[in-house]
This record gives structure tokens, C-alpha cells and sequence, in this order.
């Protein structure tokens, strides 16, 4: 059964992206059917890490927030794979992996007009007036017969963004954080107030399953603070893991 996984921050500089993109080239390069989609249309940097493997580029007015803005402008679900680029990674000198595929769907950054799209895109209009959840249900449904995971790249902080990758689009949230409060106490806000988000769906979803993941932690040089955040973590995120 196919699976949507959200990566999500409360803050950014975590590692969050990084992260997403090594699991993304780890499952295909075990034989599985992967698309990863930058959907952190203000800060979007998913397609750098892959750019040396990307043989045929499409031309700059595909990707997510193109595609938003034609289903928009039309108020029908564009076709959303004339957006996607190949990543052709090749055979490793050592092991027994061939050369493998995965699939990407940038931001689309690379247009002229990104930063105007960007900052015009009205998600209440869109949902509420342009059949956005019509349309991003149907999307949801396609990906998920197409390929076996499909990895999105979430907007930090509290967004119209976020709120779609976190609540409407998955079946699993990771919830990426470092040990400091900030970092911690905000995805635990933000963990708690999408299952509630989920509860109100106007489409059937199954409950979010949650997995946190400490970001960049390191005992080696403060071993006392360390062992405190490990406390933390086994008391505070007990409820995700049971």
C-alpha cells in the first residue's frame, strides 16, 4: 500500500529537507516507486540536491506552484505529471545496486514570475471558492496509485501551506526538531493541533501517524544536557511511539 509522508519543521535549519531527500534516494534505490515535492514554496531548495542527476530538465514554468496556480485559474485539477522530473542516480562503484530511478516535483523557483505566484497564491480562496479541495484530492488519490511513497517537503512554522501538507495531504508525519524548547515545544504544539485538524476533515482519513525525529543531536561534548533532553524525549513523545 502506497504511503504519503509529510516532513515538517517548526523551524527551519533542522536538517529537515536533507533528510527527505536521503530517504527519498534510499527507498528508490530500493526498488520502490518515489516522488519527492518541494511544497516550502518560501524557501524551497529540494531540487539542489539533485541537480547533477537530473539529465533532461523541464522548463521553468512546471512545478508546484505552477501547478496551483493553473488549477486556480481553471478550477480543474491540471495534469500534474508534465511537472515531473526524473533523477537518474547512477550505479554505485560498490554493493550490489544498479542505476535507479526516482521522481521530483520542484517548486518551481526557476520561473521569472516564482516570487509574485508565490506571494499572491490565496490558499482560502482556492479551497473555498476554487474547488482547491476537489482538486487536491484528486491529486492525492493519483500519486498514490502511481507510486509506493510519495515524500513532501512542508512549509515551516504555522501556515495555509503547512496546514495542507500536515493535515490534508498524509498518512504519516515526521516531525523533524532539534533539543532546544523553541524547536521542541512548537512541534509538539503543532503534532497535537493536526490530529484535532484531522478529526474535522470534510474527506475520510485515517488518524495521522506521527514519528518525531531529534535533528542533529550529539552527547559528545555536553553529556548532562544531553542526557536531560533524552528524559524529555522518552516522556514526551511515549504517546507517538505507543
Amino acid at each position: 500500500m502506497s504511503r504519503i509522508i509529510t516532513f515538517y519543521s517548526y523551524k527551519g535549519g533542522v536538517g529537515r529537507t536533507f533528510a527527505m531527500a536521503n530517504v527519498g534516494a534510499l527507498l528508490a534505490m530500493n526498488g520502490k516507486r518515489v516522488l519527492l515535492m518541494d511544497w516550502d514554496l518560501e524557501a524551497p531548495g529540494l531540487d539542489r540536491f539533485f541537480k547533477p542527476f537530473i539529465i533532461e530538465p523541464i522548463p521553468n514554468d512546471r512545478g508546484i506552484i505552477h501547478l496551483l496556480d493553473k488549477a486556480a485559474s481553471s478550477h480543474e485539477a491540471i495534469e500534474w505529471r508534465s511537472h515531473v522530473q526524473t533523477v537518474t542516480f547512477p550505479a554505485l562503484d560498490s554493493g550490489p545496486h544498479l542505476a535507479f530511478t526516482m521522481s521530483l516535483i520542484s517548486s518551481g523557483i526557476g520561473a521569472p514570475d516564482y516570487a509574485n505566484k508565490a506571494r499572491k497564491f490565496a490558499w482560502s480562496r482556492f479551497l473555498e471558492e476554487q474547488n482547491g479541495g476537489d482538486i487536491l484530492e484528486r491529486w492525492r488519490n493519483e500519486w498514490k496509485r502511481d507510486y509506493d511513497f510519495v515524500l513532501i517537503d512542508s512549509r515551516t512554522g504555522i501556515t495555509d501551506t503547512g496546514g495542507v501538507c500536515t493535515i490534508l495531504l498524509p498518512d504519516f508525519l515526521a516531525l523533524v526538531f532539534t533539543a532546544n524548547d523553541q524547536s521542541f515545544e512548537g512541534a509538539m504544539g503543532i503534532a497535537r493541533s493536526v490530529q484535532q485538524a484531522r478529526r474535522n476533515l470534510a474527506v475520510p482519513r485515517f488518524p495521522l501517524t506521527i514519528l518525531p525525529i531529534p535533528s542533529r543531536f550529539d552527547r559528545r561534548d555536553e553529556v548532562e544536557e544531553a542526557d536531560k533532553w533524552l528524559t524529555r524525549f522518552a516522556k514526551e513523545l511515549r504517546p507517538f511511539y505507543d
